[in-house]
């Protein structure tokens, strides 16, 4: 099924807001077989969103718009909706009581504005938001193509989208093909030398079958979609890629030892058994090799840190002067991040760094804070101070200011420290903005740790 999606709203035209619905609907619909063609970011303008929806309903019989059903006198959307697919504004019930037990689980008073998001229009059929005020509001067409306008809000969108909009959705058009998913994080080599080692196993991917390269600072996700219903297996499309020389090694075999055992267990594929794309899933992994791959799951850094962790019964800290918690706040967004983080202290002045994590006066005075001496000292000070088994700690010039001669913006020093394999450490230099250097040095701390794991 053809999809496009409209986000509305003038924020978002003006940068003051980003738009991230459009990339959360895509994702929730994708294993569907849903195909996002059209995305279009418009103004609060009724012009601007009836032109959109015109060329949105080109090319696709559902269109999903975000935003502009707020309380206020720019939000037009709802009224723009009316005079499309006709019908007048009326009060419904239903939805005025939805809103008033929304706002009361809020601790707030009822106004006047925030009441009127129960006028919708006669020729919807409404969808209460659970979670905001703003009703979800579903058109259809006589051609039977069908507009869901749903709340700007992204928390508002997914849960709803989650609940409500998407198993409607499925139930309204039931013949799309599931896609299969399977999803590979690399780490080791820049994004063209991955795709030059895949690409003889690319060559003979059957029909229905692709692989995204999905590039992040430090490591790639490697995703194969597979839609079952225009591929079958067998024939020579694997003849010499799966099981043959050009893999060097079959399937589940020595070149995968230790991805399917306890450091990654729960990030393999049961729910691939039995499926074509399971076989070439294998291939790739293969192929990329184990001292690459970091995890055979969609997974970010910091749950792939907590899975090797939390089975091994391992914890960890942070000693953190340049990233300034940046890293501790990246691991704790996981839940279940309490069994294995331990804490963290934010060096950023030497006095700490001296006092608290007992780096010697003598090492900064002699290396300067930006070093891998002091760093080595402030992750092994983490792990006498917290008790933890582990730790990361950084030190680096984020800039825009702070350089000195022979250490520019964008030098970081890391360390990582772990029981089996002691403290290692690497200078690195990080071009770009001070965000930009600070993410990196994030990145790399995470990754030099599970180096160091593994």
């Amino acid at each position: 099924m053809k999809l496009s999606i409209i986000a509305i709203g003038d924020e978002l035209l003006i940068g003051q807001v980003t738009d991230t619905n459009t990339g959360s609907i895509a994702r929730m619909l994708a294993p569907h077989g849903w195909q996002v063609t059209d995305t279009q970011v418009v103004a609060d303008d009724a012009e601007a969103i009836r032109r959109a929806i015109d060329r949105a309903f080109e090319t696709s019989r559902v269109v999903i718009t975000t935003g502009g059903l707020g309380p206020t006198k720019d939000d037009i959307t709802k009224t723009t909706l009316r005079d499309i697919f006709g019908g007048e504004m009326r009060l419904d019930p239903a939805t005025l009581d939805n809103v008033k037990e929304v706002v009361a689980k809020r601790g707030l008073a009822l106004n006047e504005l925030t009441a009127a998001q129960a006028i919708v229009p006669t020729s919807c059929q409404v969808i209460q938001n659970r979670v905001g005020t703003a009703p979800i509001m579903w058109f259809e067409d006589p051609d039977g193509r069908v507009l869901v306008a749903m709340p700007g809000v992204p928390f508002e969108t997914l849960q709803m989208m989650e609940q409500e909009v998407l198993p409607r959705l499925l139930k309204r058009f039931p013949d799309d093909a599931p896609v299969e998913h399977a999803t590979l994080v690399v780490t080791g080599m820049p994004e063209s030398s991955f795709a030059t080692l895949l690409e003889p196993l690319e060559r003979h991917f059957p029909p229905g079958m692709h692989l995204a390269y999905l590039p992040k600072p430090g490591y790639i996700r490697l995703r194969l979609d597979y839609t079952p219903m225009r591929a079958s297996l067998g024939g020579p499309a694997l003849d010499g890629l799966i099981g043959g020389p050009a893999l060097d090694g079959h399937i589940g075999g020595p070149a995968l030892d230790g991805l399917g055992g306890p450091a990654l267990d729960g990030l393999g594929g049961p729910a691939l058994d039995g499926h074509i794309i399971q076989s070439y899933f294998n291939a790739l992994a293969t192929r990329c090799g184990s001292n690459r791959v970091l995890a055979l799951r969609d997974a970010s850094l910091a749950e792939i840190v907590q899975n090797h962790l939390t089975q091994r019964g391992l914890t960890m800290a942070t000693a953190e002067s340049c990233t300034g918690g940046n890293i501790a706040h990246t691991l704790t967004l996981v839940p279940g991040s309490s069994a294995y983080f331990l804490g963290g202290i934010i060096s950023y002045s030497n006095d700490v760094k001296t006092r608290v994590l007992g780096v010697s006066p003598e090492a900064i005075a002699q290396h300067g804070a930006v070093s891998i001496e002091v760093v080595e000292q402030m992750v092994e000070g983490a792990c006498r101070v917290t008790g933890a088994d582990c730790a990361v700690a950084t030190s680096g010039i984020a800039g825009p200011g702070g350089a000195v001669p022979g250490k520019p913006v964008g030098t970081v020093a890391i360390a990582a420290h772990t029981p089996s394999s002691g403290t290692v450490s690497r200078m690195f230099h990080f071009p770009g903005t001070r965000d930009r250097v600070i993410d990196r040095a994030t990145t790399e701390a995470l990754l030099l740790l599970l180096r160091n794991l593994r």
